[in-house]
């Protein structure tokens, strides 16, 4: 992640989607902004999903999107 930026919201974390609507989770959101990195699971490819999303897992929906280039 790059020159990131999300609002605070409850148990905030990272999946892999092929839309904006669900996908794998991949670990919980470090930090609301910045430069990080995430270290994948083991068997999961960034290369299988089209998004990344910030998934707020308390109510179970997107908190924010964006498209992999």
């Amino acid at each position: 992640f790059a020159n990131f930026s999300s609002q605070n919201g409850p148990d905030l974390a990272i999946y892999l989607g092929n839309n904006v609507s669900g996908g794998v989770d991949v670990g919980a959101l470090p930090q609301l902004s910045g430069d990080f990195t995430v270290k994948l699971p083991s068997g999961i490819s960034i290369n299988d999903y089209n998004y990344v999303l910030i998934w707020c897992k308390a109510v179970n929906a997107a908190f924010g999107s964006a498209l992999l280039n």
